[in-house]
């Protein structure tokens, strides 16, 4: 049976193409949603870019229609219709409308939404949770718009696990480099760039961990390189300084997800560092970090770009300071080791807003806090790598400050899961038990996350 579903704003504001995923439906946009896209066009940044081009989308499906106008409805590819809907001005009459709380005020842009929705008796589609609670309040059905959401099934893929093998492929591992998948009774179960710990099914103490490149598992090449003179403290750091310092031809994607403490942000900087100071293998490393106002200008702060986002990058700043000082060392002195990273061009930091439309090359870029960008962003942000460039994001799910994004709907784990199994990429989620900040940080981890 058909169905017509209303758009909220938030909803072309994310996903300017989501008119085109409903299949054989009809799809109805109100005035108000028009309305609010107009006013948010000239907005700087992300906002204005997407609001931009949902405007677009819908011209371009009007100039593309037989009829050209879009309150008559355009048939949609789907066979479905897009209708624009007209909804009730804020001044017209109460009880012309009859379908509302009395207490909901029609100035309100969402209630005019769902008070369209009610006279359409179509379902409205909103990833804004307060809209959700007040349109299922008025009695209209709602749904989430579940395209940019990953499944329970998705965030349960972490990019390594522990498998049975016979003593001849752990021998034949260690001596020859690789060994054949196809002597695995569970390689259907493997997953390309996927870390592997092998027990010996005959004697539980013998042990190895490799990688399953998707014909073979390989032994990893980079556990005994120490980047910047760091040792990995356990299994999951070794398996991210694998990934990190695996050459951009080879892997130029990597995803290290897991909680505060486990050393995400620290390794991608030293195995940066490295690969830039001492292999030569690319110009610089590039901080990003997004924020809560990534979709906004950086303001009006005194100094240039980098004065303006140095508080963005702090945590980073923090990683590079335990990276170049000792002991003994003051605080002036940290200070100015760290500055001059930055002064011979080692290191470069810049804000996300201005990274559309480039192309960045022979750099080692890292997302620090990726968990607060959206899909749409991350795919800005992916697509910005050019020739020889390594793109690291790294980021916790269950430390969300963007109030637009979700466990479910945020930019990394989106990213994590459209890359699984992509032999561009290599993915890894480090375990509660794998932090190394501080015992007290290990405890906080394990007991009021789960808690």
């Amino acid at each position: 049976m058909k169905k017509k579903f209303l758009l909220d704003t938030n909803i072309l504001m994310r996903s300017p193409q989501a008119i085109y995923v409903f299949e054989d439906n009809d799809v109805l946009i109100c005035n108000t949603t028009l309305e609010e896209l107009d006013d948010l066009k000239t907005r700087p940044g992300e906002t204005g870019y997407s609001a931009r081009e949902a405007i677009r989308v819908l011209n371009d499906l009007r100039e593309n229609s037989e009829n050209k106008n879009l309150y008559d409805g355009v048939r949609l590819p789907g066979s479905g219709v897009l209708k624009i809907v007209r909804d009730c001005l804020p001044e017209e009459a109460k009880d012309k409308i009859g379908t509302l709380p009395e207490e909901w005020s029609l100035s309100k842009p969402d209630n005019r939404i769902i008070d369209t929705a009610i006279k359409n008796e179509a379902i409205l589609v909103t990833n804004d949770i307060s809209m959700l609670l007040k349109a299922e309040s008025a009695g209209i059905k709602t749904e989430n718009f579940k395209n940019e959401q990953v499944s329970d099934e998705s965030l349960k893929y972490t990019g390594r696990k522990q498998i049975w093998v016979s003593s001849d492929v752990l021998n034949e591992l260690y001596k020859e480099g690789s060994v054949d998948a196809d002597k695995l009774e569970n390689r259907n179960e493997l997953c390309t760039n996927e870390f592997l710990t092998l027990f010996d099914s005959s004697n539980i103490s013998h042990t190895g961990i490799g990688y399953y490149d998707g014909q073979k598992i390989k032994k990893l090449e980079y556990s005994n390189s120490y980047p910047s003179d760091i040792r990995p403290k356990n299994v999951g750091q070794t398996f991210a300084i694998e990934a990190l310092m695996k050459p951009a031809e080879e892997v130029p994607l990597v995803i290290l997800k897991g909680s505060a403490g486990t050393a995400k942000t620290f390794l991608s900087i030293a195995c940066g560092l490295d690969q830039v100071m001492d292999r030569r293998n690319y110009k610089k490393v590039l901080l990003l970090r997004p924020n809560i106002k990534f979709d906004e200008d950086i303001g009006y702060l005194k100094g240039d770009e980098m004065d303006k986002i140095l508080p963005l990058i702090r945590p980073c700043l923090d990683n590079l300071e335990a990276l170049v000082s000792s002991r003994e060392d003051s605080t002036a002195e940290t200070h100015d080791k760290v500055q001059e990273l930055f002064d011979r061009g080692y290191v470069t930091a810049e804000a996300l807003a201005y990274l559309r439309g480039r192309s960045i090359s022979d750099t080692y870029i890292i997302i620090d806090e990726a968990q607060n960008t959206t899909p749409n962003q991350m795919l800005g942000i992916i697509t910005r790598a050019g020739i020889r460039s390594k793109i690291v994001i790294v980021g916790d799910p269950d430390q969300i400050d963007n109030p637009k994004v979700d466990r479910k709907n945020n930019g990394l784990v989106y990213a994590a899961e459209k890359m699984k199994g992509s032999p561009l990429c290599m993915q890894l989620t480090f375990e509660d038990e794998e932090c190394v900040r501080s015992p007290l940080a290990l405890e906080a981890s394990q007991l009021l996350k789960n808690s």
